[in-house]
């Protein structure tokens, strides 16, 4: 649990590291949108984004495997 807890507090330290560099790019409209974009997304929902591309990553190691079982059956 505390293993969970000390990730947590990592990606919330390293997404203000990230907004207080963006913050000193005055005048980039790019910076400011990734700013907004940072405060306004919460750590559930990326946890929630990053699950998701776990999953797709795992269909898509299944679907490669069996694409290549399929290729070496019929290379026989």
């Amino acid at each position: 649990m505390s293993h969970m807890v000390w990730q947590y507090i990592d990606r919330v330290g390293h997404r203000l590291d990230l907004i207080a560099e963006l913050e000193k790019l005055q005048g980039s409209i790019l910076a400011f949108e990734t700013v907004k974009l940072l405060w306004d997304v919460n750590d559930a929902d990326l946890s929630k984004v990053r699950a998701f591309m776990t999953a797709i990553s795992q269909i898509h190691i299944k679907v490669l495997k069996k694409i290549s079982f399929v290729v070496q059956m019929w290379g026989k």
